[in-house]
């Protein structure tokens, strides 16, 4: 990878895409870039896996924690609310273990956004 602008493509692998199509899939978010989204049971903590299109030097896929109140404020202690990885796979794997380990401090399932 080379560019500056990428996407994913039907194998789930990043390449490198043009401004049109990096533009092009900015307005299609949810079904270009989201990987995966999910709630606690309360629905008060957000759980959300997003592919970047840049290369952020962290990673190109994210996942971050969002809480609706502060509630669930000993969650941010335990848990980074932010991390990185290079690949679409890892991205899943570390979509899930977020969800479980946040699970394991709140008594809460988590619940895919279908």
């Amino acid at each position: 990878m080379k560019g500056t602008y990428y996407r994913l493509n039907k194998k789930n692998e990043v390449e490198d895409c043009s401004w049109e199509q990096y533009c092009e899939d900015v307005q299609n978010f949810n079904s270009t870039r989201r990987i995966n989204e999910s709630f606690s049971e309360d629905k008060k903590i957000k759980v959300s896996t997003v592919f970047l299109a840049l290369d952020h030097n962290g990673g190109m896929f994210e996942t971050m924690l969002f809480m609706e109140d502060k509630l669930h404020i000993k969650v941010f202690d335990e848990i980074d609310e932010q991390e990185r990885c290079h690949t679409y796979d890892d991205a899943l794997k570390q979509h899930d273990k977020m969800c479980d380990d946040i699970s394991k401090i709140i008594k809460q399932e988590f619940v895919q956004n279908a």
